[in-house]
């Protein structure tokens, strides 16, 4: 696939690496996000995406030992992430393989946890490079909806592509991504990106969905409805586009 060959080509650019994050390679051959492996559902054997697909924005690629893991198992599918994925999509009738599955921050943190904000943010530079890299993904891919999983990846998009104002990312609560109404935006154009109109979409986490529900609210709805709301109106784009 073209497209996922070009964005491949943006990691050197990231370097170099601040000490707390490893460089994901080799690339992991079956289900993996990006830049782990190719971020398609069926690995390298699927052999293409939608002109205008789905892509969804992880915080970073795991800690070091999941990468390493994954690595030995050829993919990453056995994870709480990708059963939150796939029990979300079949939810709300969206084809996994019409999916660009990648991360803001590039590389796997040096730690014991994967849960949290990254090591990677304390490193600005490598942020702000990583994120115009994921600026980048989105200028390449086309997306008809951009979706932000978890906290990080939200603030971190949501100020750059959305223009909004929050809290650094390390200190931000799902109550000001909630404020800063990144819920569910409709298609429009986006002044810093050379791409055509898309929407966006800020989520909870996969793997953490079912116990952080009761964070969310979006037009007067509040946990699981909420939700559930804004899946459905990422699932109805996606139709539209």
């Amino acid at each position: 696939m073209q497209r996922t060959r070009e964005i491949a080509t943006l990691l050197p650019a990231i370097h170099p690496y601040p000490p707390t994050m490893g460089e994901v390679t080799p690339l992991i051959a079956g289900r993996a996000f990006f830049p782990g492996g190719c971020g398609v559902y069926h690995g390298v054997t699927q052999s293409a995406l939608p002109a205008r697909p789905l892509m969804l924005f992880g915080q970073d690629f795991d800690t070091v030992a999941g990468y390493q893991a994954a690595c030995k198992a050829g993919h990453e599918s056995d994870s709480p992430t990708w059963r939150g994925i796939e029990a979300i999509f079949r939810a709300h009738k969206i084809d996994p393989a019409a999916c660009f599955y990648t991360n803001v921050l590039m590389g796997a943190r040096y730690a014991d946890s994967n849960n949290g904000p990254s090591s990677a943010l304390a490193d600005a530079a490598f942020v702000e490079r990583c994120v115009a890299a994921a600026c980048r993904q989105i200028e390449i891919l086309r997306p008809s909806v951009v979706v932000a999983l978890g906290v990080v990846s939200s603030v971190l998009l949501g100020t750059r592509v959305c223009g909004k104002k929050m809290r650094c990312p390390t200190a931000a609560q799902w109550s000001g991504v909630d404020a800063a109404e990144l819920q569910f935006i409709e298609a429009r154009s986006w002044p810093e990106l050379n791409a055509p109109p898309f929407a966006f979409a800020s989520s909870l986490h996969p793997c953490m969905w079912q116990s952080n529900t009761k964070y969310r609210s979006w037009v007067g709805l509040h946990g699981r409805e909420a939700h559930d709301a804004i899946w459905r109106r990422v699932s109805a784009a996606l139709k539209e586009a």
